[in-house]
């Protein structure tokens, strides 16, 4: 956590201090644009009243700190959820989303991960997909996916994304490289 707050303090890190805690879209709105919020309540009232899944401001604080360190860690990793962010803001907006969020076994891991969750890309996409699956819905995944994910990966990584979020797995169709060859093949056509 030092890490973080001398890399914010040199201004390498771009966290915002706000003497709020943000709702989960707000949350989401700052990461799609790169930055973390830092929350530090100062009113006395919040400070004694204040109390979120067991954590008082303090240790609020520290949770805010550890998010920021951890989004921030690896650039090339960082890079990646930001862009996450941006397809999952995308894709709140465009509603597709509603059906997680209408379900009561998946409205709070949705909110999470919107929010809150900072992992490599490949588990967060495992996460949504664990959603949906629980929620019993489809969110018409490659249709929405496919547009979008060329800005977040390789074509290598696209290809095994892509090839696991279908299901179609099959390890006589993968080179000695990994490159899933029908994959490789479909996206020529």
């Amino acid at each position: 956590m030092t890490q973080i707050l001398w890399r914010w303090h040199q201004g390498e890190v771009h966290l915002e201090l706000l003497d709020y805690v943000p709702d989960f879209t707000r949350l989401l709105r700052m990461q799609a644009q790169g930055t973390r919020p830092v929350s530090l309540l100062i009113s006395a009232s919040e400070i004694l009243s204040f109390e979120d899944m067991g954590r008082d401001f303090l240790s609020f604080l520290i949770h805010d700190l550890l998010h920021a360190s951890h989004l921030m860690a690896k650039p090339e990793d960082f890079s990646r959820q930001v862009k996450f962010a941006r397809w999952m803001e995308s894709a709140w907006a465009r509603g597709e989303l509603n059906v997680l969020f209408d379900h009561p076994a998946t409205r709070g891991e949705l909110i999470y991960l919107l929010s809150d969750m900072n992992s490599h890309l490949m588990h967060l996409f495992k996460t949504l997909r664990w959603m949906e699956n629980r929620a019993s819905a489809r969110l018409r995944f490659v249709e929405v996916l496919q547009p979008e994910w060329s800005v977040l990966n390789s074509p290598l990584e696209d290809d095994q994304v892509r090839w696991r979020l279908l299901r179609r797995w099959d390890s006589a169709h993968v080179n000695d490289s990994g490159t899933c060859l029908k994959l490789r093949q479909w996206r020529r056509t």
